[in-house]
């Protein structure tokens, strides 16, 4: 979750991205985003979105927030696994699978942000994931990519991907 803090495992993704502390009620680690000072300025703002497996079996929240002339961010990333005939969270609030993720690093420039989750437990297989995510900033919106692959080789998981997206709000 490109999830907990966008960036605890997905990748923020950004900012995918992506990022930190969430559910826990605990203040959201610093994130730090590097990159040149005009690159890190337009990712200055609170963004918030959501990201989703190409399988649709797994989505999640995304938050994030970058004061200006800062190098380093907050925000989460909120991994909700997708189960068949289950009601969604919009239907029944925050469901107790959710998993905060907390997001590693962020990178900004020439209009692209990339990263990384810190590694973390996998739902669908019980093993340590690491999650890597990129996206293209354009206005007010940052879109893009993020992958998942196992942190040992492992025959019980794959590398999997999925899309994410987040708005600047305000």
């Amino acid at each position: 979750m490109l999830a907990k803090h966008l960036l605890k495992p997905m990748s923020w993704i950004v900012a995918a991205i992506v990022i930190g502390a969430g559910c826990s009620g605990a203040p959201s680690p610093a994130i730090p985003v590097r990159g040149p000072s005009e690159s890190i300025a337009l990712l200055a703002g609170s963004w918030v979105g959501d990201y989703r497996l190409a399988d649709g079996s797994r989505r999640g929240s995304i938050t994030f927030n970058l004061a200006t002339g800062d190098s380093s961010a907050t925000g989460s990333v909120v991994m909700v696994p997708v189960r068949a005939n289950a009601p969604t969270p919009d239907q029944i609030g925050r469901p107790a699978t959710e998993q905060p993720l907390e997001v590693s690093f962020v990178r900004s420039q020439s209009g692209m942000v990339r990263g990384s989750l810190r590694p973390y437990t996998d739902p669908d297989c019980g093993c340590e994931v690491q999650t890597t995510f990129e996206g293209k900033l354009s206005g007010n919106s940052i879109e893009g990519t993020f992958t998942i692959r196992p942190v040992t080789v492992s025959t019980d998981h794959v590398t999997r991907s999925g899309r994410w997206s987040v708005t600047r709000k305000g």
